[in-house]
């Protein structure tokens, strides 16, 4: 069976490259009675660690069905589980851009074509199950893991408005949880990676106060944000770690940089936190609130999680990259201070350039416009009120280091930020 035959029928010859890679593979390997994940007991099955309501086993079932009773489409379903689960170097670049471009069913399936790509999804369960089986796991963080697969349908429920399935954008991300990287701990998902971030933490080796210095080079507005665009740049960052002192631009724990130079001692100053050391990286799965408590509770038991089953990665810092953390959301009005209270806790910084991709989170508008956004909720009347003013949405990012975890609650980074020692003004 040719692929071009395949994508001639469901109407997608333009999806020929991207699905190409394997496909040989994909003719040796198919299984004879059909993908399990096809088969009514195993979605059931799958359902029930999923956290997808009862409303998505009927169409899920008939989807299934559709796909079973016929061969060039089952074909279809198992060459692109294996392309996600099997074949785990496809795609890696680009941060999942082959897979935006896998085709649509809707000329062969119609209103069920999001149960195509929502059953694969689903088949990320029995292998999540057998990794955490592997690594004695406990069953409720297992449990907690496979949720993810709910809060992306419900993420395509908002950027369809209604239907079933999942987005393209993000059904890349579930093979972190079957590879046994990513876990969900309480409210937060978590896994090990270098840390992306360009600047540098120090800690005073006396009384603990910690201060992120700029990344050399890095150029900012007038506001303390960090721009990509000349016509922006105001003033210019400088970084230099020499002998016996380090030199730079203080980043307050608010997310602002500060256009005045400081120079700490070495033999005062520890560094704690740079460009490529392990981190506990962060994400955040949809729904479930955020209080305090919930976020710390997260942390700690993240931290003691990963040390107990990651050993030889030792790590002293959680990050994130996220819309979460951008600290433009202090000065917006919407329904719930969670997240402000939570932002208080941590030390935020922004990244370069303008932040589409956390407006897609906000919105599930594609491609994003401030005049037709979605304003269902308190926080898209604010975030596209913010911009239809003419304000530039930031990128948003956080660090908090593990020893600290006690002083969460606190506000620690904010009320102890040395702007008296250094001799700078507050941002």
């Amino acid at each position: 069976m040719l692929l071009e035959d395949i994508l001639a029928y469901i109407k997608q010859k333009e999806s020929l490259e991207t699905l190409q890679p394997h496909w040989d593979n994909t003719l040796n390997t198919f299984p004879s009675d059909g993908p399990s994940f096809l088969k009514p007991e195993n979605i059931l099955e799958n359902l029930k660690w999923s956290g997808l309501t009862a409303e998505a086993e009927a169409p899920l079932l008939k989807g299934a069905d559709i796909i079973r009773s016929d061969h060039q489409l089952s074909m279809l379903a198992w060459h692109c589980y294996s392309l996600l689960f099997t074949h785990t170097g496809y795609g890696q670049e680009g941060f999942g851009d082959a897979f935006r471009k896998w085709p649509s069913l809707d000329s062969v399936m119609g209103e069920l074509s999001g149960t195509f790509y929502l059953l694969i999804a689903l088949a990320m369960v029995p292998e999540v199950l057998k990794v955490h089986g592997d690594m004695e796991v406990d069953a409720k963080i297992s449990k907690d893991t496979c949720l993810q697969i709910s809060c992306f349908s419900a993420n395509y429920r908002q950027l369809t408005r209604g239907q079933l399935g999942i987005s393209l954008n993000q059904i890349h991300w579930l093979r972190n949880y079957t590879a046994g990287k990513l876990f969900r701990i309480g409210r937060f998902e978590y896994m090990l990676r270098p840390f992306r971030g360009t600047l540098t933490v120090y800690r005073h080796r006396d009384d603990g106060t910690v201060l992120a210095l700029a990344p050399d080079g890095a150029c900012y507005d007038e506001g303390g944000y960090e721009v990509d665009n000349d016509m922006e740049t105001k003033w210019k960052a400088l970084f230099k770690d020499g002998n016996e002192f380090v030199s730079g631009y203080p980043i307050s724990p608010s997310g602002r940089a500060i256009d005045s130079e400081v120079r700490l001692k070495k033999n005062e100053w520890k560094c704690v936190l740079k460009n490529g050391d392990t981190t506990l990286d962060m994400h955040i799965p949809s729904g479930g609130g955020m209080t305090l408590s919930k976020c710390r509770d997260s942390m700690v038991n993240a931290t003691s999680f990963f040390r107990k089953y990651f050993p030889t990665e030792p790590f002293n810092n959680i990050t994130c990259f996220s819309w979460t953390f951008n600290p433009q959301l202090q000065a917006l009005e919407f329904s719930s201070d969670n997240l402000a209270r939570f932002q208080r806790e941590l030390y935020l910084y922004t990244g370069k350039g303008p932040g589409q991709e956390g407006l897609w989170y906000i919105f599930f508008q594609e491609p994003f416009d401030a005049q037709t956004a979605p304003r269902d909720t308190s926080l898209q009347r604010a975030v596209a009120d913010f911009i239809l003013a003419g304000n530039t949405w930031r990128n948003g990012a956080m660090f908090f280091l593990t020893e600290d975890l006690q002083k969460f609650g606190t506000g620690y980074y904010h009320t102890k930020f040395p702007v008296d020692k250094l001799g700078l003004e507050k941002v």
